[in-house]
């Protein structure tokens, strides 16, 4: 466990799927349970934070700004409203964070079988979240810089997905053709799935104006 550091500092300076066919001979279900557990709770601290002082602080600013002599906004209703929502917030982030990675890390495991992969899926999960983590926690902490920290975690989750090609290779000991698609396909069914649900739902709409505006009014 003394290691872990060394070895998140490894996998993100000097990416490779050389560097992940190594580290997968530390794997174990203990350093797995301890990094999900630790990160989880992590997480959960950072949603806390955000939903129970940062949001309602910002929130109030705004409101404050805007409010006239003829408004009358209780921002200390908002307030507590955030703080009350905060701690359920917290715990469903706790219970997500770790069930969430099991089954996102066993859908890509499942795929690179299907593309003959051979890593067990300890070595997977545990070489996952060598980089998982630390880029998780980066990405929580971009996001508290305004407009900046948006594409800076866009950027770093673009470095993810390339770490996630490499230890597919390394770990599955697949060629980088198939580890990319193997990562891939999934990201890009999210994305055309997201697509036709947009656009379904954009029709949807459509199709309720205009009856809507095609209604006989008495």
């Amino acid at each position: 466990m003394q290691q872990l550091p060394r070895q998140y500092w490894r996998v993100l300076s000097h990416p490779g799927a050389t560097t992940f066919a190594e580290e997968q001979a530390y794997a174990s279900w203990g350093a797995v349970w301890v990094q999900l557990i630790g990160y989880a709770l992590i997480v959960s601290i950072f949603t806390f934070v955000f939903e129970a002082f940062v949001l309602p602080t910002f929130l109030n600013g705004l409101f404050g700004a805007l409010q006239t002599s003829g408004q009358n906004i209780n921002l200390q209703q908002i307030t507590s409203a955030f703080q009350a929502v905060a701690v359920g917030a917290a715990f469903a982030t706790l219970i997500f964070t770790v069930v969430g990675f099991f089954i996102g890390t066993g859908i890509y495991w499942l795929i690179a079988k299907a593309f003959r992969g051979q890593g067990p899926f300890l070595q997977y999960m545990y070489c996952y979240l060598l980089f998982y983590i630390p880029l998780g926690i980066i990405t929580y902490l971009l996001f508290l810089i305004p407009g900046v920290g948006i594409i800076l975690s866009f950027a770093l989750g673009i470095y993810e997905i390339v770490l996630l090609i490499f230890m597919t290779m390394g770990v599955h000991r697949m060629s980088g053709g198939k580890a990319t698609l193997a990562v891939l396909i999934l990201p890009i069914a999210l994305i055309i799935l997201s697509c036709i649900g947009y656009a379904a739902l954009f029709a949807i709409i459509l199709n309720a104006a205009h009856n809507l505006q095609s209604t006989p009014s008495y």
